[in-house]
């Protein structure tokens, strides 16, 4: 299309969103009254204004909310470190994430809806509860660590989450946010509790081999795995506009675990 007929359109669609004050306009001059404007649309037989006046097709009304679907993908992960701030000795926890969501969205404001499994299994490793020394363990059998494994642990969660867009670009914004929701917890924990030798520190328990000496306990399963957990959710990152419809997500935050991750969502 030529500049010149670009130009044309979007005069076009001003006039229209304006309320046609250009027709107005050729209304009040006496050398054209009673004569159609050569802009002004012909109305229809029921005296409504024809389909081409209106401008819906071309410009999104910011203030409706519009209603889309999206998938998510994220690696999740906890340090050991910050484990560390509840039991003495743990196991760092990495794995994936991925998941399904409706959002509704008007003008820079999100309203999410997200299903979601999250793997939430660490390395298996020894565990000691905050407080206890691996170095008495020869001599008081209560603060000797737990051999623990996970099997298929994980959270399936429901959540709703606030998010809003702050313009960087006409084609990226910054997103940020926070939600709410309720997970139910799958999978198993087993825990072998050993014998350390008495020169063992917490330190030492990094090697999982540490305490190889007599089992005090036998294998069973952990009652420390809860059933359902609240979900807490709050995140940082950008939003991609890919087109009218469909846009790219890209952020990190804390969804009770730490998390890295990217979605689409397409808008009807």
């Amino acid at each position: 299309m030529s500049s010149r007929k670009q130009s044309i359109s979007f005069a076009l669609v001003a006039v229209m969103s304006l309320g046609l004050p250009a027709i107005a306009a050729a209304q009040d001059d006496p050398e054209g009254e009673g004569e159609p404007s050569a802009a002004e649309p012909t109305p229809g037989e029921d005296g409504s204004a024809p389909a081409d006046a209106d401008s819906s097709s071309l410009v999104r009304n910011p203030n409706k909310r519009r209603w889309g679907v999206g998938a998510r993908l994220r690696y999740v992960f906890v340090p050991q470190g910050v484990l560390n701030l509840f039991l003495d000795h743990s196991t760092s926890m990495n794995s994936v994430g991925f998941g399904a969501e409706v959002v509704g969205r008007k003008g820079d404001f999100d309203i999410v809806f997200g299903l979601e499994y999250d793997g939430a299994s660490p390395s298996d490793g020894l565990y000691q509860d905050k407080g206890d020394d691996a170095g008495n363990c020869d001599t008081n059998t209560d603060e000797c660590p737990d051999y623990t494994e996970f099997d298929g642990l994980g959270v399936i969660a429901l959540d709703a989450s606030f998010i809003w867009h702050a313009k960087i670009t006409d084609k990226i914004q910054f997103r940020y946010g926070a939600g709410i929701g309720i997970g139910i917890v799958t999978g198993t924990m087993y825990q072998t509790k050993r014998l350390c030798p008495g020169v063992t520190s917490n330190d030492d328990l990094d090697n999982p081999d540490a305490c190889n000496g007599d089992i005090i306990e036998a294998r069973h399963e952990s009652e420390d795995v809860p059933p359902v957990v609240p979900i807490i959710n709050v995140l940082l990152g950008a939003r991609f506009a890919i087109s009218e419809d469909i846009s790219l997500n890209v952020e990190t935050g804390f969804r009770d675990v730490f998390y890295l991750g990217m979605g689409a969502d397409y808008f009807f």
